[in-house]
């Protein structure tokens, strides 16, 4: 259960972190 909840953070934390990226790139 903590396993599946702390990828589900990781993902979000991923997905984040990927568009601040692609903000970054666009400005």
């Amino acid at each position: 259960m903590e396993d599946a909840y702390a990828r589900s953070v990781a993902e979000v934390i991923i997905n984040v972190l990927g568009h601040l990226a692609r903000i970054d790139d666009i400005l």
